[in-house]
């Protein structure tokens, strides 16, 4: 946790819950107790009775078999039997509880949704990479693959509007159309149990199969018919397409024997939903895409009815889903797709990608990456977080509420919180606040409990300890700095009502009074204007999908990330790529990149920028960029310069390359 102060009473937190050492061996060790003792039914021993804190070294010892409470300063007697780990534990501040084997057979469900409105070139680029993936995942684990705990379904897209679910006996593959009444009257009602019936009808494993017959039919992908006319929009059923693959995964996951929980609903979309549930544009070419300016005219226009309508319906969908599905999305489209609409399924998924096309090597690349993280061992999921606090803190603030159900990449959860004490300068050190958090979560067929015990301890300094072990050297500014871009992420991407994310003031009016002061007074004067300068503040220029990603990618970034996409880092590139060394970012730098007398590398999180000079004949780049771009999740795109800092580049980059 990064902890700064910015009165007497207010702490802005960054909480970072997995950025220590994953330390979830199952052996006995210093950070957990011994699997036959701590699973006893009886009693926990490290537990309050009467407020279910776990006790730790803020908790007082009164006799050799009692202990003080910090939390609600009860006295809770303990077991003598168990008074050795009892005592060993209260001295850690942190500590890992294994809550044992999870009892039904862990399994997973992978939904893929394919979107075949697209050319041809594009649609076998992207079946081409998928069934590479699939067939080195599964080459991968080999004997350790159960194909019965490992099931896969296949959901296309048509351009007649229609849904299939693919299933390897063609004969049990079922559509659905929007056109059919029953379909759209149900779907937009969420009916599940009619969608139900009709699946199961066919085929009671819900159209889930293993991994060869998913390769077998996405090989049978193909294009319907002609992408467009040249009036029409192609009948995209996008949402409707989602809806039956929440569907698949609830029907399934009703299964008595077997947890489904683990379940990801992976989706591929070239264009804009046009038709049915989730419509986010009009068919007709004569409607112009969504712009900004489109929401300052009449409020009942079209464009404003098919946001509200379309967002209800993704709201709702989330709903649904959450604690079982977690929702991945590629889309290959320089269109608006609608995924401000779609915001709410994916506000807290990492996985959120957006390519010109498929045939791209970036995209092999992510797609790889994301392959990799699905099922590695430190992917966790079913999150949940308790806060509990002494009576020293008056309000915590948790801006989300509700956790990831799946975290393919643990250490860059951040989580931004608020605290408030009374003056802590004037509580002895025994009263000093402190706070715990309990975090649930599974990992390879376990369960388990993470507790962090943390005090808001003053020095003489007036600068709080942060006792969470984090090596990262970030000033109180920093931490103001990320915690005010944290806060105005989650604000935006939970809000109720999407046309907030057109209104530039409404991010001042619903942040803290305290972190708008330190804003208007330039107190973040190196960073001043690429806030300001950044999709938060500034729409001039870019659409509202694309002000979404980049809210959504500062939501699910980790600090550094977050850093590099406001203001990119300069590297001169020496000895033949072997060296980077850091470059100010100043007058002096910026001129060095437009003479182009350097190899410069410019990091911008989500972009490599690539200043190449002329007269070099070794490219310096190559290990530098497949180190970066096989490390970094997500993906960055590349950017070559081709005449300094003047040609072509990212629309972001000018204003992020300022003084």
């Amino acid at each position: 946790m990064n902890i700064s102060k910015t009165n007497s009473t207010t702490f802005h937190c960054l909480f970072k819950p997995f950025a220590e050492k994953l330390d979830f061996e199952l052996e006995p060790n210093n950070d957990s107790i011994p699997i036959s003792e701590k699973n006893n039914d009886s009693i926990n021993p490290l537990k309050c009775d009467h407020c279910d804190a776990f006790f730790n070294q803020y908790s007082s010892i009164i006799q050799p078999s009692s202990l003080r409470c910090p939390f609600c300063e009860k006295i809770t007697p303990i077991q003598s039997s168990f008074t050795k780990y009892a005592t060993d534990t209260i001295h850690l501040s942190s500590y890992v509880l294994d809550k044992g084997i999870i009892p039904s057979s862990k399994s997973f469900l992978t939904v893929f949704v394919i979107d075949t409105i697209c050319d041809k070139q594009e649609l076998n680029a992207l079946k081409e990479n998928l069934i590479k993936n699939l067939e080195n995942y599964s080459e991968k684990n080999g004997n350790n693959l159960n194909e019965n705990m490992h099931l896969y379904a296949l959901i296309s897209t048509n351009s007649d509007g229609t849904i299939k679910i693919h299933y390897s006996n063609k004969k049990d593959s079922i559509v659905f159309s929007m056109d059919s009444f029953k379909t759209k009257y149900y779907s937009e009602r969420f009916n599940f149990r009619y969608f139900i019936d009709k699946i199961t009808m066919n085929n009671q494993l819900c159209y889930f199969q293993n991994i060869r017959d998913l390769i077998k039919e996405l090989n049978s992908l193909e294009i319907t018919s002609s992408i467009t006319t040249r009036t029409k929009r192609p009948k995209r059923s996008f949402g409707l397409a989602l809806f039956l693959a929440t569907v698949l995964v609830t029907k399934l996951q009703c299964s008595q024997d077997t947890d489904w929980n683990n379940s990801m609903i992976i989706s591929f979309l070239t264009g804009p939903c046009t038709k049915g549930p989730g419509k986010v544009l009009s068919r007709d070419y004569k409607i112009n895409m969504r712009q900004f300016n489109n929401f300052n005219g009449n409020k009942n226009n079209s464009i404003i009815s098919d946001l509200k309508s379309s967002k209800k319906f993704y709201d709702k969908l989330f709903r649904h889903s959450f604690g079982k599905v977690a929702h991945h999305l590629y889309i290959s489209s320089l269109d608006q797709v609608g995924f401000l609409e779609m915001s709410s399924l994916y506000k807290d998924s990492a996985c959120v990608q957006q390519f010109d096309t498929f045939t791209g090597s970036r995209f092999m690349i992510c797609l790889k990456k994301n392959f990799e993280l699905m099922r590695n061992d430190n992917v966790i999921y079913n999150l949940q977080m308790k806060t509990l606090k002494v009576p020293h803190i008056t309000k915590l603030k948790l801006f989300n509420d509700k956790l990831l159900t799946t975290t393919l990449i643990p250490s860059s959860l951040t989580i931004p919180l608020e605290i408030i004490t009374r003056d802590v300068s004037s509580n002895t050190s025994s009263e000093e606040p402190i706070i715990q958090f309990q975090i649930t979560f599974e990992k390879n067929n376990r369960r388990y409990l993470k507790i962090v015990t943390i005090p808001l301890v003053m020095n003489n300094e007036s600068k709080i300890q942060d006792n969470n072990n984090n090596n990262d050297d970030i000033g109180s500014l920093e931490i103001e700095l990320y915690y005010f871009l944290k806060s105005l992420s989650f604000i935006l991407l939970h809000s109720t009502n999407p046309l907030q994310l057109y209104k530039p003031n409404f991010l001042i009016e619903n942040i803290h009074p305290a972190i708008v002061n330190q804003f208007n007074t330039l107190s973040f004067s190196s960073y001043y204007k690429y806030i300001l300068n950044s999709p938060f503040f500034n729409s001039e220029g870019i659409s509202p999908d694309e002000r979404t990603f980049f809210i959504n990618l500062c939501s699910n970034s980790n600090i550094n990330m977050i850093s590099k996409l406001l203001k990119p880092k300069l590297y001169n590139i020496e000895n033949q790529g072997t060296r980077m060394v850091e470059l100010n970012f100043d007058k002096e730098s910026l001129i060095l990149c437009k003479n182009k007398n350097e190899n410069i590398l410019v990091d911008g999180g989500n972009f490599i920028g690539i200043i190449r000079n002329s007269t070099d004949k070794v490219n310096p780049y190559d290990s530098i960029l497949d180190k970066i771009r096989n490390e970094r999740f997500p993906t960055p795109r590349v950017i070559h310069f081709t005449d300094g800092l003047s040609g072509p580049q990212d629309r972001y980059l000018k204003c992020k390359l300022v003084l």
